[in-house]
């Protein structure tokens, strides 16, 4: 009974503070989501924000968001319910959201050749249309942020850092567009 109780009140802590979160301002038009292993500084995702801001003032309005801490539920809440735009995360958790379904294929945007360590196997509709299983496909799924003029601008060039366009995302050409200016020289 105990642990009944104890998991009422930890579920109805969590489903306050989704409501408290959700509560407030505008959500922008266009998020790009930041997770590392260690706190990624507000400095950093700060200008990164102003710097979009500035390039898309007329167009859109941005928003950069990184956690304090690496948070595996959180993660899977942005992936769940958030509507990100873009999203930067360690090789391994793009890896794994990619077998996943979890990104956009990137190969008619991109070379897959330039930006190799962003290729490897996701879930794809098959194309022909017929077959109605999802199946594992090599693309281009992430750029690397080490490979980003615009990133590298911000300090931001960890090599074991990839960019991906989340399945779910928007916009997909703004997200593309954005992607696009983040690799053009700065």
């Amino acid at each position: 009974m105990r642990g009944i109780r104890r998991g009422l009140v930890v579920l109805s802590l969590f489903m306050s503070m989704l409501v408290l979160n959700a509560c407030g301002e505008e959500p922008a038009d266009f998020t790009m989501f930041m997770m590392a292993q260690g706190a990624v500084p507000s400095e950093i995702t700060t200008a990164i924000q102003d710097d979009l801001t500035e390039q898309y003032k007329d167009q859109f309005t941005i928003q950069v968001v990184s956690p304090p801490m690496y948070n595996i539920q959180r993660l899977l809440i942005e992936y769940a319910a958030n509507k990100n735009s873009l999203i930067i995360l360690p090789k391994d958790d793009i890896k794994a959201y990619s077998r996943n379904g979890g990104h956009i294929v990137l190969d008619s945007y991109f070379e897959q050749e330039q930006y190799a360590e962003g290729v490897m196997e996701g879930l794809v509709e098959p194309g022909d249309g017929k077959e109605k299983k999802d199946v594992l496909e090599e693309h281009l799924y992430a750029l690397p942020v080490s490979k980003l003029p615009f990133m590298e601008k911000h300090g931001v060039t960890n090599p074991e850092f990839l960019i991906a366009i989340p399945a779910n995302a928007p916009n997909v050409e703004r997200s593309v567009e954005v992607l696009k200016m983040m690799t053009e020289k700065q």
